[in-house]
């Protein structure tokens, strides 16, 4: 290994991860990703759980994955793909109390993890290759935590909801991967048997992965990349926002998207705001307002109502109808959040201190459902 390649590659140890850690507590960061309404969580350094949260005033644990190396999931139909550090491992979950292991394609993530673990170049080759199943002896697959759940019947083509702190996004039949340098593309027509097709660069720092209409949004530490699949197989570069140093995830409605900017971390800088920006043409994106924050993470947006999570205060409900002069129009406190879904009326969120479930059938006004504490 050269030395260019090495200092890369700490280069990217040091500002890939402001969301793998909560850095003003130094406890990690679990993603979240909602499919029907079955929570999944993945926690980097612990593995997968599964909850029901069909009554959510009653959320339960169904089962869960113990696995090392993992950080990011997502779902297509009833199979979830989840990183092993340098593997893809495709589990079946259509029953999540029994998730059973049926796929692997090894050695295709260019990845380094905050226990000092490095992974040196290395990526699937052929056009063609699925690892074929090598099995998973790192994941320990636990007995049904509750009574299996009957779930709803799914669309074999149907995908869930990631938070905007997700790496891992499903777009059709495509598996778009972050690895902190690229984009990884996998042929997911064959749920069961993704097949690695290609690894598009865009930047050493990116972070988080948003999709609307015919584009990708890339959140980085220096910017946003508007990234161009209309060749799914062949992500192409569109446009840049640029911006100081900092982590930012990006999410997406209509012709605005919303960056959060937080300082303070191993990301760089020391801003800490929501930008909102006109992409009405994608290939010249522009600011239109900044909003000061507190130390924001992930977001979520609806009709123009920000639901946004600022670290010590809470989480911020911004009305930005009017994108040069949003406003707070509500809040929930005691709490350090760090991500959210918005799925229908309910509204999850994950936490310093555990999982919280809400009601926003008046988004303006959430209404607290319950509480999943931290296992």
């Amino acid at each position: 290994m050269n030395r260019t390649t090495i200092f890369l590659l700490l280069a990217v140890a040091f500002f890939s991860f402001g969301y793998t850690k909560d850095y003003t507590s130094n406890d990690v960061i679990s993603k979240i990703y909602l499919l029907d309404r079955t929570l999944i969580r993945a926690t980097p350094g612990e593995g997968i759980r599964f909850y029901d949260i069909s009554i959510p005033t009653l959320p339960r644990e169904i089962g869960k994955i113990a696995m090392e190396g993992n950080n990011d999931v997502a779902v297509q139909g009833h199979y979830m793909y989840a990183d092993r550090f340098q593997d893809l491992i495709v589990f079946d979950i259509s029953n999540p109390a029994v998730p059973i292991a049926v796929d692997t394609i090894g050695a295709v993530f260019n990845r380094i993890y905050d226990g000092g673990w490095m992974a040196d170049d290395v990526r699937v080759v052929e056009d063609n290759s699925s690892g074929g199943f090598s099995g998973c002896n790192s994941c320990s697959q636990s007995e049904t935590v509750n009574a299996p759940v009957a779930q709803p019947n799914r669309d074999a083509a149907s995908a869930g909801k990631a938070g905007s702190l997700a790496r891992f996004m499903v777009v059709g039949d495509y598996l778009y991967c972050l690895d902190g340098v690229n984009i990884l593309v996998f042929d997911i027509k064959e749920p069961a048997r993704p097949r690695y097709r290609n690894a598009a660069s865009v930047s050493w720092d990116i972070e988080t992965i948003f999709h609307s209409g015919n584009h990708l949004f890339i959140g980085a530490a220096t910017g946003m990349y508007i990234v161009n699949i209309d060749d799914p197989n062949k992500p192409m570069l569109t446009s840049q926002f640029t911006h100081a140093r900092t982590c930012d995830p990006v999410v997406v409605e209509g012709n605005r998207a919303y960056v959060t900017l937080r300082g303070g971390t191993p990301c760089g800088g020391f801003a800490n705001q929501m930008d909102i920006l006109d992409i009405s043409d994608v290939k010249n994106p522009k600011l239109i307002h900044s909003m000061p924050l507190t130390g924001p993470y992930g977001l979520a947006v609806r009709d123009g109502i920000a639901i946004i999570c600022d670290g010590t205060a809470g989480v911020r409900v911004v009305d930005a109808t009017n994108p040069n002069a949003p406003q707070q129009v509500g809040q929930i406190t005691g709490m350090i959040p760090h991500d959210v879904i918005a799925s229908g009326n309910l509204l999850v969120i994950t936490a310093q201190d555990g999982y919280h479930l809400y009601d926003i059938s008046d988004i303006r006004q959430p209404k607290r459902f319950s509480t999943i504490p931290l296992p």
